[in-house]
């Protein structure tokens, strides 16, 4: 990533708006990454993406290979067919229609890569809340032993693999041994920087109560008491959530394109169209981009209803 901002300087040092937005979710998502290398890696990977699928396009539409021939030929006619009805060459047609579908695919590759670090903080903030009830389990026993804050969360940064819990504990260790920070102000910033509530719930009540010299083993009893009712009712929620998905998918990804693809073969016997498409490219775009790409949203959907199953 260092290569790709060495080569993209002059134009990554000018989008501040978009270097902060980045690390600020690369800080959310604990990717030691500097937000300009990941910027300029954004624009990099994008124009190859864009550059890879005009390629294909020009391949497709030159050389009679099916089913990129007639995938090509879809692609490219449903943006040059309206532009040569208002007056354009096919020519210009064609190559407008190629620089328009490089902007498509450079914008949606370009958003991936923004969302990625949103992504990968809302799936670490899913497993830390997951596994939350053991950590305040542990954290707890440690308290009773007499064992103070900070050294609680120092004994997390090296075992919180296991809970999903060591970045965060890394970074409260960092800021009071090597920063020289409190620990009110070290539990308060990472509660300020963690996407999961539950978790920024209780760093600040932590912080609360060692402010005020209260109970803090009452505290964490307390609060996994409250974790534990919500996680109880999360799991039955999630439940119920994935076997409606489950009917959902058997009739749309499996039944449907059956049905789409008999219908368009007896369509096809009989000479007749399907709107502008025959029957082959029907089917070609039934099994060739709308089941992977449809199942490849699906797959989307049940990793958002998962990365809701927080307490």
């Amino acid at each position: 990533m260092k290569s790709s901002y060495l080569l993209l300087k002059p134009i990554v040092d000018r989008l501040h708006w978009l270097n902060k937005a980045v690390q600020r979710n690369l800080d959310r998502a604990y990717m030691n990454i500097h937000s300009k290398d990941y910027v300029a890696s954004m624009i990099l990977y994008s124009s190859i993406v864009s550059m890879i699928l005009a390629f294909t396009l020009i391949l497709g539409s030159t050389v009679g290979m099916e089913p990129l021939r007639s995938l090509s030929s879809i692609l490219i006619g449903v943006v040059a067919d309206p532009l040569s009805s208002i007056g354009l060459k096919p020519v210009a047609a064609y190559t407008l229609a190629l620089i328009i579908w490089m902007v498509i695919a450079s914008t949606i590759a370009f958003t991936i890569l923004y969302l990625y670090p949103v992504y990968v903080s809302s799936e670490a903030s899913r497993r830390l809340e997951s596994d939350l009830i053991y950590t305040l389990g542990y954290m707890s026993i440690l308290y009773t032993a007499g064992i103070p804050v900070e050294r609680i969360f120092s004994s997390l940064a090296m075992v919180g693999d296991a809970y999903n819990v060591r970045s965060s504990a890394l970074n409260i260790v960092k800021s009071v041994e090597f920063l020289g920070r409190d620990i009110l102000d070290a539990l308060n910033e990472e509660a300020d920087r963690t996407r999961s509530r539950a978790y920024q719930a209780f760093l600040r009540g932590m912080s609360t109560v060692v402010k005020s010299g209260g109970d803090l083993k009452n505290y964490m009893i307390g609060f996994s008491e409250r974790v534990f009712s919500k996680y109880r009712d999360s799991i039955e929620d999630l439940t119920e959530a994935l076997d409606f998905l489950s009917e959902f998918y058997l009739t749309l990804f499996i039944v449907m394109p059956i049905v789409i693809v008999v219908v368009a073969v007896l369509i096809g016997l009989a000479g007749g169209y399907i709107g502008p498409l025959t029957a082959r490219q029907l089917v070609d775009i039934t099994i060739y981009v709308v089941v992977p790409f449809a199942s490849l949203a699906f797959i989307l959907i049940i990793d958002v209803v998962a990365s809701r199953w927080k307490l």
